[in-house]
């Protein structure tokens, strides 16, 4: 291929994917350029699988240049679990399953050894982690509720109750009908040490401290949250427009009025936020593209004074190419002009690879490090960063041009994506700045010491290190879910060690000095407005109101840009570097700075300079993460990446894997805990990929098989019994082949869409469950920068018996291919472990209730309205077409039948091979 001739990086780049005989992709390859003029360079990933089609290697484009080591293997038991991760990233990891592939046992690189206890129904009981030359804990232990009346009060009947945990013990206290938890109690343990729990309760008890944290949720009967009630009596109080949307949020605290933290939200058609209202009387408003739905205008807005007005440009792929503030002033310093535009270029891979805009660092400072004091805007300058990455996405050049220019470089190790700072002298020294499992051990040259607990989470960051006194360190302690519950900091003082804690419980952070509660902040995070109520249990700071409300308001990223208070004065200003650096900001005031945590993409910043995202720590100086994905390859094989180089246009909730933030419906869906586990079916775990491909390639051969039976000349005898059990046996053998004739379109249809979005592979989505939805399996979103339709495949579409797995499938597809609709369902729900016999049985319940459905016809009165004038569309159609009203009737009757996705699904499902439909 040639340089492109047109002068569009993205010229001759196609992607392109291998597959073998078995449909496996075994290749994929991308081709790279960074400017136009260059000859675009294939960057090639390769797989490799074994006998059975489990995945047994991955070259990444670097290694696979060089024909080094793969950089991910496995292998699997006979069964399809896999036993062996060896990443040359994360290192290896051994697991040994039960009898019904229950985890048991895991050993990984660092030579640690975790052990999970079950019950008699395999629900797990304890989990005992052995690390090397130190004695075994056990870290967890679960308790559930028998059967006793004082259980049954509060519905934990066989639910989990008490869960002691390495951060401490939180109890669940009571839940609702439908198992969702209303109450919690959280207990810390009395020191910060790892806790081993023993088996009786008392012995575990005295390991607690006594006060308790009680948190509680009050929901609708939709599942709509109304009420959070935290640890200290604080409340969150909910409101929601007629679609179910959020539309106000209030705050009640005991000692003060309520105050109001969004009180208004608009949306348009899609569902995207239009305008929100915030308590300060802020507007924020939203301007979409009509035609892609990008976001192109975001403004602040109080009566008569526009605070921030930023407007997005975007290259045809999507992504951001510039973002102006209109509000921002132009200004001179040092005879350079700065005005608040900033400009981004990409490779052809969408790989950042220059960014500018404006800056203000002083001689003392680091550059995209934030400290104290504020600056002055009026010393801004203009800057210009280049970043050149390896075939891998690692970083290895970062120049950065301006009144402070420097070059950052960046040492990749051959073997892996292990990554360091290039330093003055000498070779970086990776033995001792990573451990066995990738976790970076060391930060600013070996001054700072990194310690990581047995998960591979970090437990504490050594400031200072001394040989007779106590370190001067930050410890951190988190929940079972790897959520953060503890942060300690302690600082040497002339005579004493200075402690501050802050304890992290929903909807509120308790700060502590010493052994003194000194601050409690509430918080509510509603998209672009984070409110944080600041609550001082002591005289509050010179200039602070004890009980202050903060206003974060941010960009696109979330990251936060404006902080207000309750009267919408400004209390700071900050801008970002591409990839979350500070660039610039400004304060009215040193001591009120003080108290900003939150910054770039929402997230907090601790005293170490790291960003804290939930399940990983960023270092934004590094542009990387600082130990690899806990997911796996979740994001690609190199683990350690950033959002993939492309940090204006995808963000991180949890320190996973990237998302577009301007993807209001997913958005929407995260908050009300409907979370995304894997973009895509090469990202599930193996056995839950493989799996998903089984039924997919079931659901491709029966729509194979329905059509070839239904295209035949004459409709065997056979084929007219399964026609008979969708459309009814009123139809004659003519009507039969007219329904046979329309469900073969129909299939075809599917089956032509289906083959292709098996190559493509991007059409599934897989996430949770939606709390607020529990009967749902799947839900389909139109995005318009695509152009297609995404399935959100839930857990309860995944967890079915394979047929049903299969029927679902086929079910969301024929939706985005043939156009049906769901003017009534027929399928109860099933199970895994569903006996063929059962299999049968709920096959024959749905065959029943189409034949009654055909006989008596649907129940419109209980059809969604756009549904009921769908059906009315088709019976005027009928009517149209035909002059006797029996004929009018059956061909109604064969139209709706057809455009109804479980009836198609239905019929189809009847000529999956072994069936005994």
């Amino acid at each position: 291929m040639a340089a492109s001739p047109h002068g569009n990086i993205h010229h001759a780049t196609p992607r392109l994917i291998v597959q073998d005989s078995r449909g496996l992709t075994i290749r994929n390859v991308a081709y790279y350029r960074a400017d136009p003029a260059e000859t675009p360079e294939p960057r090639i990933t390769r797989q490799v699988y074994g006998p059975n089609g489990h995945l047994a290697a991955v070259w990444d484009p670097r290694q696979w240049m060089k024909r080094g080591a793969p950089n991910l293997t496995t292998q699997h038991s006979l069964s399809g679990v896999q036993l062996l991760n060896d990443s040359v990233d994360a290192g290896w990891k051994a697991t040994m399953p039960g009898a019904v592939s229950e985890p048991r046992f895991e050993w990984n690189g660092r030579r640690h050894q975790r052990c999970i206890d079950y019950d008699g129904q395999l629900r797990p009981t304890a989990i005992a982690e052995h690390p090397i030359d130190q004695p075994a804990v056990t870290t967890e232990r679960l308790t559930y509720a028998n059967s006793d009346t004082g259980y049954a009060l509060n519905n934990q009947c066989g639910r989990l109750v008490r869960h002691d945990d390495t951060a401490g013990c939180v109890h669940f206290n009571d839940y609702n009908l439908v198992g969702t938890k209303i109450s919690e109690s959280r207990q810390f343990s009395s020191d910060l040490s790892v806790t081993h729990w023993p088996e009786e309760l008392p012995d575990r008890n005295k390991k607690l401290e006594s006060d308790v944290a009680v948190t509680r949720w009050t929901f609708n009967t939709l599942g709509d949250l109304l009420i959070q009630t935290d640890a200290r009596a604080n409340q969150h109080l909910f409101t929601y427009d007629i679609a179910g949307r959020f539309a106000q949020i209030k705050l009640r605290r005991p000692s003060c009025p309520d105050a109001v933290l969004i009180s208004h939200r608009g949306y348009n058609a899609n569902g995207q936020i239009e305008t929100e209202t915030s308590g300060n009387g802020v507007v924020t408003t939203r301007q979409y593209d009509a035609e892609s739905d990008r976001l192109i205008q975001l403004m602040f807005a109080r009566t008569g004074h526009v605070l921030q007005n930023l407007v997005y440009r975007y290259d045809p792929v999507g992504n951001i190419r510039q973002i102006q503030d209109l509000v921002a002033v132009t200004r001179y310093f040092r005879s350079q002009r700065t005005d608040a535009t900033s400009q981004y270029r990409y490779d052809s891979l969408s790989q950042l690879v220059e960014a500018s805009g404006r800056e203000c660092v002083p001689d003392n400072l680091v550059p995209g490090i934030h400290q104290a004091p504020a600056i002055s805007a009026k010393s801004s300058s203009t800057y210009k960063q280049k970043f050149s990455y390896d075939r891998a996405g690692n970083l290895t050049t970062l120049i950065h041009e301006g009144l402070r220019g420097y070059t950052r470089e960046m040492v990749t190790t051959p073997s892996s994506n292990r990554s360091l700072p290039k330093p003055d002298s000498g070779e970086p020294d990776f033995i001792n700045s990573f451990d066995n499992n990738g976790n970076l051990l060391t930060l600013s040259s070996g001054t700072r010491v990194l310690h990581w607990d047995c998960r591979n989470q970090l437990s504490e960051v050594v400031h200072v290190r001394r040989e007779d006194e106590p370190d001067d360190d930050e410890s951190y302690r988190y929940d079972s879910l790897g959520q953060r519950l503890r942060k300690v900091l302690r600082r040497k003082t002339k005579s004493s060690t200075a402690t501050r804690e802050v304890r992290y419980l929903p909807g509120l952070e308790i700060h502590i000095r010493g052994d003194v509660e000194v601050r409690h902040v509430m918080t509510a995070d509603a998209g672009d407005c984070n409110a944080r109520a600041l609550h001082w249990k002591e005289k509050p700071p010179a200039g602070i109101a004890s009980d202050q409300l903060r206003y974060s308001l941010g960009d696109h990223l979330g990251s936060c840009t404006l902080e207000l208070d309750e009267a919408a004065a400004v209390i700071s200003q900050e801008g970002y570097y591409a990839f979350g650096g500070t660039a610039w900001w400004i304060a009215r005031s040193d001591t009120e700075a003080q108290y900003k945590t939150v910054r770039y993409s929402g997230k907090e910043q601790d005293a170490t300079g790291l960003y804290y995202y939930g399940l990983r720590y960023y270092a934004p100086w590094l542009l990387r993460w600082i130990n690899p994905d806990p997911a796996g390859d979740i994001d690609g094989v190199n683990r350690y990446r950033m959002v993939q180089n492309n940090p204006l246009r995808f963000k991180d909730d949890q320190g996973l894997s990237p998302v577009e933030p301007i993807n209001e419906y997913e958005r929407t869906n995260a908050e009300a805990g409907h979370v995304i586990l894997y973009r895509r079916a090469k990202d599930l775990p193996e056995n839950e990929r493989r799996e998903f491909e089984s039924n997919y390639s079931t659901m491709l051969d029966f729509t194979k098989n329905a059509i070839s039976a239904l295209s035949g000349k004459n409709l065997t005898s056979e084929t007219q019994a399964k026609l008979r059990h969708i459309y009814g046996n009123n139809l004659d053998e003519e009507h039969l082949k007219t329904a046979a004739h329309k469900a073969s379109k129909q299939l075809k249809k599917v089956l032509h869409g289906a083959v292709i979005d098996q190559g493509k592979a991007d059409r599934f989505v897989f996430t949770s469950n939606h709390p607020l939805k529990p009967g749902q399996r799947a839900a389909r979103k139109k995005f318009k920068p695509q152009g297609s339709e995404t399935i959100y495949l839930n857990l309860k579409g995944r967890q079915q018996s394979p047929p049903r797995n299969a029927g679902t499938l086929f079910h969301e597809l024929s939706h985005v291919h043939a156009g049906t609709k769901d003017f009534w369902y027929l399928f109860a729900d099933s199970s895994p472990d569903d006996t063929k016999e059962m299999i049968d049985a709920n096959m024959e319940k749905a065959l029943q209730k189409s034949l009654l459905i055909a006989k008596n016809g649907p129940d419109v009165s209980k059809m969604k309205e756009r549904n009921r004038a769908a059906v009315a569309k088709l019976t005027q159609r009928a009517m149209n077409s035909f002059h006797s009203p029996d004929e009018q009737a059956l061909a109604a009757q064969i139209a709706i039948t057809t455009k109804n996705a479980d009836s198609l699904a239905a019929l189809a499902l009847q000529f999956r091979s072994g069936g005994t439909h």
